[in-house]
């Protein structure tokens, strides 16, 4: 294993949250590791290559460009070792004094006082799945559907991003089926869009969610199975039921420390982003998040 200097925080993590707080506790003078599982930072937004309108100041501003400024901010930063293309594999607490020995899956040990988790979430799955493919998520859908060939689309969810994406699609010459276990929880404005696009989208609302996904090699379609409807065929299917906790770093260090509330902090481990709950995670949330948990981690850290 190399060792490293003893950091006075290691991030796990780097999208929005975990560069937010990378750059501000080296600004108030701390030393931090700043360690991401794909081999880029701010990943996520690389891939979405996505116009927003979203971030103040930032009109019509690419989610590709923003990363790319966002991580040329946090690199140019001297306290911040930045680790691209590693996550943790093992966390100790005890063997340094007031803090932890991490390992990565790469063989580095590092040694620090403080853990900040932004490993932000990860889509939530159709279980009921099987064949060489995986349905569609969010992101996936949103990185290629300008892409693919119109034909029967499948999209299970009822949110704001199954709305927006069906709309998407059937502009796009795409005969979408829109499918929701309840009522469509999309706002306001894209229900009038939905309403006023003249049956261009079918939708299934308040019907159970099909009980078989089926998938054949690539350019065949899906066999989707339910009991209302019997065997169906699709050429695409996504499934966007919203995400999940990416929790893993929590379990790791819930090894050797209680990661219950209260006792997190207490420990020296601080949540920042996606992760934490939040009601409405996007990049500015994310951002404030960070600024939150790193002023949280410079508290712990002057008085530890």
């Amino acid at each position: 294993m190399r060792e490293r200097e003893p950091f006075d925080a290691v991030i796990l993590g780097a999208g929005p949250a975990g560069c937010s707080a990378a750059l501000w506790l080296s600004e108030l003078g701390y030393r931090v590791a700043l360690i991401e599982q794909r081999d880029r930072l701010l990943p996520r937004l690389v891939d979405l290559q996505l116009a927003q309108n979203w971030v103040l100041g930032e009109p019509h501003a690419d989610t590709a460009d923003l990363a790319r400024r966002y991580a040329a901010h946090v690199e140019a930063q001297a306290l911040v070792e930045c680790m691209p293309g590693d996550s943790l594999a093992q966390a100790r607490r005890g063997e340094v004094p007031g803090g932890w020995r991490l390992v990565t899956r790469t063989g580095r040990s590092l040694a620090c006082r403080g853990i900040l988790v932004c490993t932000g979430l990860l889509p939530r799955r159709f279980e009921a799945c099987t064949g060489p493919r995986v349905p569609l998520d969010a992101q996936a859908l949103t990185r290629q559907r300008a892409r693919l060939r119109p034909g029967r689309f499948l999209l299970l969810g009822g949110g704001d991003n199954a709305v927006e994406n069906a709309l998407y699609l059937a502009e796009a010459g795409h005969r979408v089926t829109l499918w929701s276990r309840s009522a469509l929880r999309a706002h306001c404005a894209l229900i009038a869009r939905l309403d006023a696009a003249d049956g261009a989208v079918a939708r299934r609302v308040h019907q159970a969610m099909p009980q078989r996904l089926v998938s054949r090699e690539t350019g065949v379609p899906w066999q989707v199975y339910s009991a209302l409807y019997g065997e169906e065929e699709f050429d695409h299917v996504a499934v966007l039921f919203g995400n999940v906790p990416n929790d893993e770093p929590l379990r790791l260090l819930a090894q050797t420390a209680s990661c219950d509330g209260p006792a997190l902090q207490a420990q020296g481990i601080f949540l920042a982003g996606d992760i934490s709950g939040r009601w409405h995670p996007c990049i500015s949330t994310a951002i404030a998040d960070g600024v939150q948990a790193a002023k949280a981690a410079q508290h712990w850290l002057e008085l530890s």
